[in-house]
């Protein structure tokens, strides 16, 4: 097991942690919730996180081979925050059969087993984000690199664990009881020793360092007492549910929160979201105004969007 501090950053970073946060209206559907936590050591041992904490699958194939099963290729990460440090803190699990680690001078992005973390505080529209990227067991020449992002991380028998200390000095945490939202994406890259590549992600889309749409929501939340949900379908007149469509959800009275979460197989959607009052609109639906909900603590609200026939002409074919 080699443990040791190191940072790859991604070239050409044009947004740094320390920037003041604006509203965000554009992401690509994920979202994960952070809770508090404390205690936390960066070692990449994951004793010391709560187990009781959500855990988020990484399991869309973007770029690459598709694993073949879960011995191949299994992924999730945990999330929480410490206020009073200001400080994000990320846990990444891997379940891997075959470990690459390339120690030779030819190291390609692609030629070992890595992990990549995407993060813009303060969010816009097309707003670019910083990549955090370690490949392999790092280089040491990349350490005074580091800044105030931590890592550490684990390759073993059967995976990998990779544990991530990001700086939240620039977040305004007075929003925080009604929740706060961080862009934010995952990847886990794979590479097999038959030669095959897997850019493994939480939330859909490459070139995620560019826009934020093409980034996650993490929301930062104080108390799971103070959350509550709202879910649903989204469908056809008819009744068919649709997959795939944007709902972009904006608190009324807290800039810092806003997401875009994406309907499921056959137009289902499920969120939890901090007590208070929101926008709702979809994208798919540009002709009817956002509708305004009230989410209440540990209750949940059942919202169905029906949407018109899709436009068209109907032509003979043959």
């Amino acid at each position: 097991m080699h443990i040791r501090l190191v940072l790859w950053v991604g070239l050409c970073l044009s947004f740094l942690l320390g920037l003041s946060p604006t509203r965000a209206v554009a992401h690509n559907g994920a979202v994960a919730l952070a809770y508090p936590i404390k205690d936390i050591r960066i070692d990449g041992v994951f004793a010391d996180w709560p187990a009781d904490m959500p855990r988020y699958a990484i399991t869309r194939s973007e770029f690459g081979e598709r694993p073949r099963d879960a011995s191949d290729y299994r992924a999730d990460f945990r999330v929480g925050y410490n206020e009073a440090e200001r400080a994000l803190y990320l846990a990444i699990e891997v379940e891997d059969e075959s470990i690459v680690i390339n120690r030779g001078t030819n190291r390609g992005w692609d030629s070992e087993d890595a992990c990549e973390v995407y993060v813009q505080v303060g969010h816009g529209d097309g707003g670019v984000g910083s990549q955090y990227v370690l490949r392999g067991d790092g280089q040491a020449a990349d350490r005074e690199k580091l800044g105030k992002t931590r890592v550490r991380w684990w390759h073993g028998p059967g995976g990998h664990r990779y544990e991530w200390r990001f700086d939240l000095s620039g977040i305004d945490f007075k929003n925080l009881n009604s929740g706060v939202s961080i862009s934010f994406d995952v990847v886990v890259c794979d590479r097999d020793e038959d030669g095959t590549f897997s850019w493994m992600a939480w939330g859909p889309h490459l070139g995620k360092m560019e826009k934020s749409n093409r980034r996650g929501d993490v929301l930062l939340v104080t108390d799971p007492e103070r959350l509550g949900a709202i879910e649903g379908k989204v469908k056809r007149e008819d009744g068919g549910g649709l997959a795939g469509i944007d709902l972009n959800i904006h608190a009324v009275e807290n800039d810092a929160l806003d997401v875009k979460f994406t309907s499921q197989a056959g137009g289902t959607y499920a969120l939890s979201l901090p007590a208070g009052t929101y926008r709702i609109a979809l994208d798919a639906d540009k002709e009817n105004a956002p509708r305004q909900i009230e989410i209440k603590p540990t209750k949940t609200l059942d919202l169905d969007f029906v949407l018109g026939p899709a436009l068209g002409q109907r032509v003979q074919a043959g």
